[in-house]
């Protein structure tokens, strides 16, 4: 009879275990990160009464004879699987899509959870509801505390590289001008916005200016001494494609036309030779349907916008850049550097020293969408900062810039269920868990949720059903013991 009532006994303390942990379950309910458990049972050792027997020719063979003492507990499990993220909108709350342990560190003893619900101390440092220090990879990669200073100043960089990329227009005519505007940054990191223009020279040639707008050609007053001679015109004063400026004179002798530039060059047309009373000399389209006699005329032609000799670039044809015109290092180019010019020097240098890089940039027909990327920054200060799905905190300056202040870590474990619980949402390492292989979200690891916190992942219904079973459990195991009581009082009654 005793047999009965200890068996009963032991299964009435294994169903008062497995309520503990139903309740803990349920009281955790609504805990973020946390994690519920479940408990499972084995039978004890067992009396032999009679063993077992091999068979033989006269008669087979016998199973043994045992009665059970009961049961024990076998395990209390921690189910790591994952929960529902509820969306919060708050910056440093961040849930696990996935595997992986968020690393907090409260001096040498390294801790791991599931719960996101993270903070700013006051000297910056991100930490967990208890104080520990969230752990993240810094720039140079190594792990450490994170530690976001919300009064940060990122100082001004200068200016010293400019890159140009994409197309000029293959088939765009001769004197196209295309623009585009950017932002550098002097010694002093005052900004400065300029403009920067391309203009097609030739078939395979572009010309590059900065602050100043590429002017065509342009004719002055036309002067005549005589006014009997009649008068002149231009048709096209912007048809002028050369590089010298000065006085051009156009002299009429009766039969001959002569066209003197300012460099000295003439050209000499015969009266038969114009049509509609037009005479075409490089590139500028003359009008003399007015000549009434001879005479000599006189006008000042101020030549095209000519970029610098080393602002030029040459393209092949193939509408690959030159390989001479792909890096031009050392240029001054007419934008503030925030220096006064030294007047002991060749140099300027008042304006800014840059390496001009055109590597990218192609001449193919199409559409001109070339675009002029500058180094360099103004100071700027913190303003906000957010955490990207692979753990990146993301530092936003009011200077536009974007800064990664650190990348938060996860731990990854062989086996989960051998963490130990330490209280307050903290898992510890154990000699069955494997050791911690730390590393940055996604890469093997779950990704981060911004702005998220995963819940628990303790669902009532089951509980409630665990919790009936457990009941109704623990009921039977008192029966066993009232039943084998009145067994014994039936024996004792026996003496009576």
């Amino acid at each position: 009879m005793l047999r009965s009532m200890y068996s009963g006994i032991s299964g009435m303390k294994n169903f008062q275990t497995k309520l503990d942990v139903i309740g803990n379950n349920i009281a955790n309910v609504n805990t973020a990160g946390f994690k519920k458990s479940r408990v499972t049972f084995k039978d004890a050792m067992n009396q032999m009464v009679a063993g077992p027997s091999s068979p033989t020719e006269l008669r087979g063979g016998r199973n043994a004879t045992q009665v059970g003492l009961g049961s024990t507990l076998a395990t209390i499990d921690v189910i790591h699987s994952g929960s529902s993220m509820q969306t919060t909108g708050r910056a440093l709350d961040l849930g696990i899509e996935g595997d992986g342990y968020f690393i907090v560190q409260q001096g040498g003893a390294q801790y791991y959870t599931r719960a996101g619900n993270f903070y700013l101390d006051d000297d910056g440092s991100l930490v967990n509801s208890e104080g520990l220090k969230v752990q993240a990879y810094n720039s140079n990669g190594v792990l450490g505390d994170v530690v976001v200073n919300v009064n940060a100043t990122l100082p001004a960089v200068t200016t010293e590289s400019i890159t140009v990329q994409g197309n000029l227009a293959k088939d765009a005519n001769i004197g196209t001008v295309f623009n585009q505007q950017i932002k550098t940054i002097d010694s002093n990191g005052n900004a400065h916005a300029s403009t920067v223009y391309f203009k097609k020279m030739g078939d395979n040639s572009w010309g590059v200016f900065f602050n100043e707008e590429p002017k065509p050609s342009s004719v002055g007053t036309i002067t005549n001494p005589d006014e009997d001679a009649g008068n002149i015109s231009v048709k096209n004063p912007e048809g002028y494609k050369g590089t010298d400026s000065g006085d051009w004179k156009v002299a009429f002798d009766g039969n001959d036309y002569t066209i003197e530039t300012s460099d000295g060059n003439l050209t000499t047309v015969n009266a038969s030779q114009v049509k509609n009373g037009v005479l075409s000399a490089h590139g500028l389209q003359i009008d003399v349907s007015n000549v009434k006699g001879t005479g000599t005329w006189t006008f000042n032609v101020t030549a095209p916008t000519q970029p610098e000799d080393n602002l030029t670039l040459s393209f092949d044809a193939n509408g690959q850049i030159v390989g001479a015109d792909a890096l031009k290092e050392g240029i001054r180019i007419p934008v503030p550097s925030g220096v006064t010019d030294n007047m002991a020097t060749d140099e300027d240098e008042s304006q800014l020293l840059v390496n001009l890089d055109f590597s990218a940039l192609t001449q193919v027909e199409g559409a001109s969408n070339a675009n002029v990327f500058p180094d360099g920054y103004t100071e700027g200060k913190l303003e906000s900062f957010n955490i990207g799905a692979s753990g990146e905190i993301n530092g936003v300056y009011s200077n536009g810039l974007i800064d990664i202040l650190g990348t938060i870590a996860l731990a990854k474990f062989s086996n989960s269920s051998g963490l130990t619980k330490a209280g307050n949402n903290l898992y510890q390492a154990s000699a069955n868990s494997g050791v911690a292989n730390i590393g940055m979200a996604g890469d093997g690891r779950g990704s981060l949720a911004a702005g998220s916190l995963e819940m628990s992942n303790v669902d009532l219904s089951e509980e409630f059903t665990e919790m009936i079973t457990a009941q109704r459990g623990f009921q039977a195991n008192t029966r066993i013991i009232t039943t084998s009581d009145e067994i014994l009082q039936e024996l004792v009654n026996l003496k009576r």
